[in-house]
């Protein structure tokens, strides 16, 4: 009976894992350029909750940017056509219903409009609810956003970090470490 049971609870696990695949996957069937794109500038976009999308998605928000492209860290597919939710490849993110609207919508959309050569790849790697100490070099986060990186610069070159943290190191003690100016 116990063996039932934790047969059963990895099997709820699978299906669990594969639907969430499967959501993305769907998600992304017209998105996928004819051609992978090389050569792209690249931009390493990582940091707590807004960075990964916590506001809505308003109709106007709903477009392919142009020129920009999301690394999907996919041997086959490694960049789609970036729209929203900009986060949902990160390999670190949370639930796929949380990520939403980040400001990184914005800086690709600007960063394109001035660009006048390379098109523009995102590696989208952050993470809601963390710390700015879970990124420090050797954590987790830290290895998952290098290691994303590392493999997207096979298109491209590493042209700059966008960075957001959030309120997870805003508490009484925190707060009065930071430098004030």
């Amino acid at each position: 009976m116990k063996e039932l049971k934790i047969c059963m609870l990895f099997l709820l696990l699978f299906v669990m894992q594969q639907c969430a695949t499967a959501q993305v996957d769907l998600f992304e069937m017209e998105s996928i350029p004819s051609q992978p794109p090389e050569n792209l500038d690249i931009y390493l976009v990582v940091g707590q909750s807004n960075m990964a999308g916590r506001a809505t998605i308003r109709d106007e928000d709903k477009h392919t940017i142009e020129h920009a492209y999301l690394f999907t860290g996919s041997e086959t597919t490694p960049w789609v056509e970036a729209t929203n939710p900009l986060n949902r490849y990160s390999t670190v993110r949370k639930t796929m219903k949380m990520q939403r609207l980040s400001p990184a919508f914005a800086f690709a959309r600007s960063i394109v409009a001035e660009q006048t050569e390379n098109e523009v790849g995102l590696v989208m790697n952050a993470k809601g609810g963390t710390k700015i100490v879970q990124w420090l070099p050797g954590t987790e986060l830290y290895l998952s956003a290098i290691k994303q990186t590392h493999d997207a610069l096979k298109h491209g070159v590493l042209k700059g970090v966008i960075w957001h943290q959030g309120e997870g190191d805003c508490d009484p003690v925190r707060v009065n470490l930071y430098l004030v100016h």
